[in-house]
């Protein structure tokens, strides 16, 4: 007797072992992240999202770290992530949706990679990412591909938010959703699968942080860094405008909720 799927079971490659490891909700795990944000041109981020978004009208450029602490399904391990994302508005389906889009996103861990592309259409590499304090008055972050740097960031003259700046951030971070378009190549020049996704996460931010900061791309070879190169030289030439704000905070308690990843483009299920 061969191998089969049973209905409503979801599977991640090599299917035949048995259904995919990572369940329907990942919560509980702790986080640490910082936001670097500028101000851009709505019309360089125009030629990078795909038709089913539109820039939003004040289009901003996100470059991000975060270091997730103590994820379950995978153990217990921790693993940290570099991305760049900026802010659209998803007209694919019934109604808009507005939220990041992610331009680019590196992890330092596979599993999470493999997990996130397959499944939540997120379009995550590996990357090498050190651990970092993002809760000191300065810091910076790096992503590199194998020694080839790929996203520098920095902070400085940071300090700790006000009890009201904190309760408007931590707002905006519960039941957040992130855009991405889910694209799996086929074997005959046309896509399997091509189309706009929503992932969605909780923070529960406890404590935040407010300063000034930068980031910049590196400029590697493309034998420097096979996979990334090509995507760092696109991202160097958008236009950083204006220093909009610069955040660190932490969650004790975050939620990831893949049961809830969907299609944007047909309309949500009950």
């Amino acid at each position: 007797m061969t191998f089969t799927t049973e209905p409503g079971v979801r599977y991640d490659m090599p299917v035949a072992f048995g259904p995919s490891i990572a369940p329907p909700v990942s919560e509980g795990f702790e986080t640490y992240t910082a936001n670097i944000t500028y101000r851009t041109s709505r019309d360089a981020i125009a030629a990078l999202i795909p038709s089913w978004f539109e820039p939003a009208d004040e289009q901003m450029m996100t470059a991000t770290y975060t270091r997730m602490v103590n994820m379950e399904w995978m153990g217990g391990r921790n693993y940290n992530i570099a991305a760049v994302s900026v802010n659209v508005v998803c007209t694919a389906g019934p109604e808009p949706i507005a939220g990041p889009y992610t331009l680019g996103i590196w992890e330092s861990d596979c599993a999470p990679v493999l997990a996130g592309r397959e499944y939540m259409g997120s379009p995550k590499l590996f990357g090498v990412i050190p651990d970092v304090d993002v809760l000191a008055s300065e810091f910076s972050f790096r992503c590199s591909e194998y020694e080839a740097a790929l996203i520098d960031g920095t902070a400085s003259q940071m300090r700790e938010m006000s009890a009201d700046e904190l309760a408007h951030v931590a707002a905006a971070g519960r039941d957040r959703a992130s855009l991405n378009w889910k694209y799996i190549p086929g074997l005959d020049g046309e896509p399997d699968i091509s189309y706009p996704t929503a992932l969605y996460m909780s923070h529960d931010y406890d404590r935040g942080m407010r300063g000034q900061g930068a980031f910049s791309f590196g400029t590697p070879t493309d034998t420097e860094a096979p996979y990334s190169a090509k995507i760092v030289r696109v991202l160097a030439k958008i236009p950083l405008l204006e220093h909009v704000d610069t955040i660190a905070l932490h969650s004790a308690y975050s939620s990831l909720f893949r049961d809830r990843t969907r299609r944007l483009d047909v309309p949500a299920r009950d």
